[in-house]
């Protein structure tokens, strides 16, 4: 199965709730092509759904570095921040997304 492929059965695994599945086609995929973003922010945001802070903060940081335009790892380090009760962080990270360009609902949903 190619790179394009694993991703869209990644997506579809956490689309229908199988998140382990998920996390190991993601996993998969970028050990195929460490540079895929949206498979590192995938497990970023599987971190967050399950809980796992530290691994959602280790994914979020990589992605970071890889692409720090790319709004959605500021959405995604707004509700990491939210989750742990930084309010401020979280705005602010909110802002970022927005000002990369985020159309996302969750973005401007929380800034209000």
């Amino acid at each position: 199965m190619n790179t394009a492929a694993q991703y869209q059965q990644a997506l579809s695994h956490r689309h229908h709730g199988r998140l382990d599945e998920a996390v190991r086609l993601f996993g998969d995929v970028l050990r195929r092509d460490p540079q895929h973003i949206d498979s590192l922010l995938g497990l970023a945001d599987l971190a967050l759904r399950l809980r796992r802070t530290i691994a959602a903060r280790q994914f979020l940081a990589k992605a970071q570095k890889m692409a720090p335009q790319h709004p959605r790892v500021w959405v995604l380090h707004g509700l990491l921040d939210e989750a742990d009760g930084h309010t401020g962080d979280a705005l602010a990270h909110f802002q970022r997304a927005v000002a990369c360009g985020s159309q996302s609902y969750v973005a401007h949903y929380h800034l209000g």
